[in-house]
């Protein structure tokens, strides 16, 4: 055997290594959330610290959870303001008093940075315009990867019921760095919009769940790794 066949069945050793290790590496399983029982969140962080109703706020502003968790929020068009949904100055379908943050007037979209990143997060939101709208949440990592996005459908109204669309995710890992909220499809094309508290939990999705089912690429993988090691014991004989 010459020297460049030789090293032929370490070659296989090291891709029937890299296949296998690949085949079996946990991937990240995440679902959407549309409650905030269902959320379960440990933590929250109310927008009332950040002034009373109908006051003004520069975008970014550092925030506190209850639990003592720092977060900055921001609105990419402009300032920010509070309301509370006390049927004066805002009327809308979350519960009766409420503490909102929104981009009235400054439309754009409404973004929590952790400093410690979470594994579920959460909030209601609302169009300023009544009726249909579609909300959306994206959730990205510390290297702003986006990791998952889901536009659900909504209804806004006056009726301060708590019915306002509750948007979540849910991810078996601390990844979500930050979150985003924003609308889109209003009854009149008004991208101004109100959130309440948002809910988070920075470990609940960390091994609490069933151990991950293999996705069928990883299932794939496994199969390649088998063949290959199969193979370079074939070749050594």
């Amino acid at each position: 055997m010459n020297r460049h066949n030789s090293k032929r069945p370490q070659l296989w050793h090291a891709c029937a290594a890299l296949l296998l290790g690949a085949a079996l590496a946990p991937s990240a399983q995440a679902s959407f959330v549309g409650s905030r029982v269902a959320l379960a969140g440990n933590d929250s962080i109310n927008w009332g610290q950040l002034g009373a109703s109908e006051a003004g706020v520069a975008s970014p502003a550092a925030v506190n959870s209850v639990g003592g968790a720092t977060a900055t929020v921001s609105n990419s068009g402009g300032a920010m303001m509070r309301f509370d949904d006390d049927g004066s100055a805002f009327a809308g379908n979350f519960a009766l008093g409420d503490q909102l943050l929104s981009n009235f007037m400054a439309a754009g979209t409404l973004t929590i940075d952790f400093l410690n990143p979470v594994a579920k997060v959460g909030a209601q939101l609302m169009s300023f315009d009544y009726g249909a709208f579609t909300g959306v949440i994206e959730v990205f990592d510390s290297a702003n990867l986006l990791l998952e996005s889901y536009a659900i459908e909504g209804l806004s109204s006056d009726a301060q019921d708590n019915s306002a669309l509750f948007l979540g995710v849910s991810r078996n890992a601390a990844d979500i760095d930050r979150v985003s909220f924003s609308v889109r499809g209003t009854a009149q094309g008004n991208l101004d919009f109100a959130l309440n508290r948002v809910d988070f939990n920075q470990d609940g999705g960390t091994g609490t769940g069933p151990t991950p089912v293999p996705e069928p690429s990883s299932s794939a993988l496994l199969g390649a790794a088998l063949l290959a090691f199969y193979g370079s014991r074939r070749k050594q004989r």
